[in-house]
């Protein structure tokens, strides 16, 4: 095991030409790009439906080189195949009540027909309490702090407790339930070893640790004990590489890069993180063993901010800013990187534009392909 090596340069960057990029039609707000059946998919909503109890989802391909969008396909937001999933998850409101639910959607992939199973989790609804889903080694995991059961589903006062479920992706069946620390706003990622979860910048330092739970296991593991946060998490194979934060008072400004293999809690590498010293936090790491680890993260502050394209070497963690690109004449919106903005497919990085506002009706305009 190599630990705390001495620190890498950080390579220059260089600044490029505005890279092939194509506008995404404005009726329809894409979120999401993914690599599914080998292939690109835009996913998000129809525009005139956002603001609706039930909006129409659609997707619709991409290809890689022209980056011409295909024909769309909108259907109902519970067919998971509109995301790229066998499987996914269907939030439920009941009247007269402060509680969710969760139900699983499962579709055929021999007939295409999408079933909605019955409810399997129900949770007070808060801003504190809301699932968090993470996605493989061929599970579906559900978490949330505040789920509630049986006859007390109703009693709202119940603040409930943690349960993490592990849900199958080639049947939608739940196969597993596990009690687990309270965590706020955690963060989670999947391999082939299982789950690793722990709080997040926005949930506060305790309980301050990562934990691991095996698929099929009824209890989950301390794999690092620290009372510092987690800024971002990713998993491949049996391996995982995180983002912790090196103090407290530092946040997710200041972090350490590590690399787990296997379920073993003695980092392949611990080295802090190099390239975020502009204030921001790294929140959202893509890629693998084979393409390396990338993010993006904005230069400044303001009207014109400008990105760069951050490489993290999978088995050192050093550091490379591959390019700075063109600054984007909007405001800075979102913290660097997001969830489902960006994937790695046949040797380029394909980024949608400008960052998307969480939380809000608000697609993508552009999608952008980087030769890594």
């Amino acid at each position: 095991h190599q630990a705390n090596p001495p620190s890498t340069p950080i390579a220059e960057s260089t600044s490029i030409p505005a890279p092939p990029s194509v506008a995404l039609p404005t009726s329809y707000l894409f979120d999401q790009i993914s690599v599914v059946n080998g292939g690109l998919l835009l996913s998000g909503e129809v525009a005139s439906t956002a603001s609706s109890p039930t909006p129409t989802c659609v997707s619709a391909t991409v290809d890689p080189q022209t980056l011409a969008v295909g024909s769309e396909t909108e259907a109902n937001c519970d067919d998971p195949a509109v995301f790229g999933e066998t499987v996914g998850v269907v939030d439920g409101y009941p009247s007269h009540s402060n509680n969710a639910t969760i139900s699983i959607s499962y579709q055929d992939p021999e007939t295409g027909q999408v079933t909605v199973g019955p409810v399997v989790m129900t949770y007070v609804f808060g801003s504190t309490s809301r699932p968090v889903v993470a996605y493989g080694g061929g599970w579906l995991w559900i978490y949330d702090n505040s789920v509630i059961e049986g006859s007390e589903a109703i009693n709202t006062s119940n603040p409930g407790v943690a349960e993490l479920l592990q849900v199958s992706t080639s049947n939608g069946q739940v196969v597993n339930s596990v009690s687990m620390p309270g965590l706020s706003k955690p963060l989670m990622a999947a391999n082939d070893e299982g789950l690793w979860i722990g709080n997040s910048i926005f949930g506060g330092v305790s309980p301050g640790a990562l934990y691991f739970v095996a698929s099929g296991s009824s209890t989950p593991e301390v794999m690092i004990s620290t009372k510092t946060v987690v800024c971002w998490l990713t998993g491949n194979q049996n391996v995982l590489w995180l983002g912790i934060s090196a103090s407290v008072p530092s946040g997710c400004q200041g972090e350490m890069i590590l690399r787990l293999d296997g379920t073993d809690p003695q980092p392949i590498f611990n080295v802090p993180f190099q390239v975020s010293d502009e204030g921001y936090r790294i929140n959202t790491i893509i890629g693998d063993e084979s393409q390396g680890l990338w993010t993006v993260q904005w230069t400044s502050a303001g009207s014109h901010s400008s990105q760069e394209v951050v490489n993290i070497n999978p088995d050192t963690g050093a550091e490379t800013v591959l390019a700075t690109l063109p600054p984007i004449g909007i405001p800075l919106s979102a913290a660097n990187l997001s969830p489902g903005e960006a994937v790695l497919f046949d040797g380029s990085m394909y980024l949608l534009e400008p960052p998307f506002i969480y939380g809000g009706h608000l697609g993508y305009s552009h999608l952008v392909r980087l030769s890594l």
